[in-house]
C-alpha cells in the first residue's frame, strides 16, 4: 500500500506548479468577536480585536490570496455574522474571482434576509456548528437557548437553497451519538456532516472533560466508516481523524480519498487573523509569518516562499516521528494535524498524539504499519 500512495511533498508540488508553491487554502477571519463563549473555542474569540482590517483590507486580502493561486477560502470568526453586511460582500467578491467559498457561523445570528443575501452567491458553503442531536447534548457546549436557534439556522438556510454542512465537534458529550446526529443531519436535509477533533489550543486545553479517548476515537472511526457508506447518496460525512483510523473501504471510495490527506499548513495553507496578522494556520500562531498591512503593493508569495516560521513548518514533514514514520500513509497524511502534535509533545514532528497513544497501547491498525 505504501508504494502506491503518491508522497505529497513540498517538491512534489514545486514540481507539479513550475517550481512554485501556490497557497491553495486560506482562512480568513473576519473578526475575533463572537456572541457565544464556546469552552473549546482555538482562538479563544468573544471581543473584537481592537484593529481589526476594514472592509477595504479584507478585500484586499482576497486579491493577494487570488493572486497567488487560492482556490479555497474560509470566512470565519469569532462569529463572522457579527459583520454580516460586510462577510456576504467579501463572500461575493471571493465568488466572482472564481474561488471555492465557505463561510463558518454558530447559527444564531443567520436571519431571512441574511439567507437570502447569501443565495445569490454562485456555490457557496456556509457550515453551522451543531454539537449535538438534542437540546441537552449542544446547550452543554454552547449555551442556553441556542439550539432552536441553529436548527432554525440551518432550515432557514437550507429554505434558500444554500448549501449547509453541519460542524459538530468530535466532543466527549457526542462521540457517542454520531448516529443520532447523522439521522438529524438526513432530516434537516443537509448536504454535509463534519466532526472535527478537539485540539488543546485556546480555551480547549482548559478543558480535560471534552476530550474523548483513545479508544473512543478509534470506536468512532470505524462507526464513521460504516456510517458514511451507508448514506452516501444522501450525505456526506467525515470526521477529522488521521486515515490510518478509518475502514479501507471508506478510503476508496472516490468520493472519500481526499481523507488520505492532511491540510498540509505551511505547503498549500495560508490563514490571516483580524489584525492582518499572517500565520501557517489557526493552530500554529506561535508563528507568525508577518502581517497582511505590511504588504501594500508588494507580493503575498514573497512572504510565502521566503517565510523562516513557513520554513519550519515545512520541514517538520521530512522528520515525522514516533508511529507517523512507520505508517503507510505517512507521504499523504504527513502526520494529520501538526499543530496537535505541537501542543501534546511540543515539537512539530512529533507524531499525531491519538495514533501515538493507540500505538503504545497496542490498539494501532497493525494493517498500517509498514512492515520492517
Amino acid at each position: 500500500m505504501e508504494k502506491r500512495l503518491m508522497d505529497i511533498s513540498e517538491q512534489a508540488y514545486r514540481t507539479a506548479f513550475d517550481g512554485k508553491l501556490p497557497i491553495l487554502r486560506s482562512r480568513l477571519y473576519v473578526t475575533l468577536g463572537c456572541n457565544l463563549n464556546c469552552p473549546y473555542c482555538y482562538v479563544e474569540a468573544r471581543e473584537p480585536l481592537p484593529n481589526e482590517l476594514s472592509f477595504n483590507e479584507l478585500r484586499s486580502v482576497i486579491d493577494y490570496l487570488g493572486e497567488e493561486g487560492l482556490v479555497y477560502l474560509t470566512i470565519t470568526g469569532g462569529e463572522p455574522m457579527l459583520r454580516s453586511k460586510e462577510t456576504i460582500q467579501l463572500a461575493k467578491y471571493a465568488s466572482s474571482k472564481g474561488m471555492i467559498t465557505r463561510i463558518n457561523t454558530n447559527g444564531t445570528l443567520v436571519t431571512d434576509d441574511i439567507a437570502k443575501c447569501l443565495s445569490e452567491i454562485p456555490g457557496l458553503h456556509v457550515n453551522v456548528s451543531l454539537d449535538g442531536p438534542n437540546k441537552d447534548v449542544h446547550e452543554k457546549i454552547r449555551g442556553e437557548g441556542t439550539f432552536t436557534k441553529v436548527i432554525q439556522a440551518i432550515k432557514t438556510l437550507r429554505r434558500s437553497n444554500i448549501r449547509v454542512a453541519i460542524a459538530s465537534m468530535g466532543s466527549k458529550e457526542n462521540i457517542r451519538l454520531i448516529k443520532d446526529m447523522v439521522n438529524l443531519a438526513i432530516d434537516l436535509n443537509v448536504q454535509e456532516l463534519r466532526f472535527p477533533v478537539l485540539i488543546p489550543l485556546g480555551r480547549c486545553k482548559f478543558e480535560e472533560w471534552l476530550f474523548p479517548s483513545v479508544r473512543e476515537y478509534l470506536t468512532a472511526g470505524k462507526v464513521i466508516s460504516q456510517v458514511a457508506l451507508e448514506v452516501k447518496s444522501k450525505l456526506t460525512v467525515t470526521m477529522d481523524l488521521p486515515p490510518a483510523l478509518l475502514e479501507k473501504d471508506l478510503l476508496d471510495e472516490p468520493h472519500y480519498e481526499v481523507l488520505k490527506y492532511s491540510c498540509l499548513v505551511g505547503l498549500t495553507r495560508l490563514d490571516i487573523y483580524p489584525d492582518g496578522s499572517i500565520f501557517p494556520c489557526d493552530g500554529l500562531r506561535h508563528l507568525k509569518v508577518g502581517n497582511i498591512r505590511s504588504i501594500r503593493g508588494g507580493k503575498l508569495g514573497t512572504l510565502w516562499e521566503n517565510s523562516e516560521a513557513l520554513r519550519i513548518v515545512r520541514e517538520c514533514y521530512e522528520n515525522l516521528k514516533g508511529v507517523c514514520k512507520k505508517c503507510v500513509y505517512k507521504f499523504t497524511c504527513k502526520g494529520h494535524c501538526r499543530s496537535f502534535a505541537y501542543f501534546v509533545y511540543g515539537d512539530l514532528s512529533a507524531p499525531n498524539p491519538i495514533c501515538q497513544k493507540l500505538f503504545e497501547r497496542g490498539l494501532f491498525p497493525r494493517e498500517c504499519l509498514v512492515e520492517a
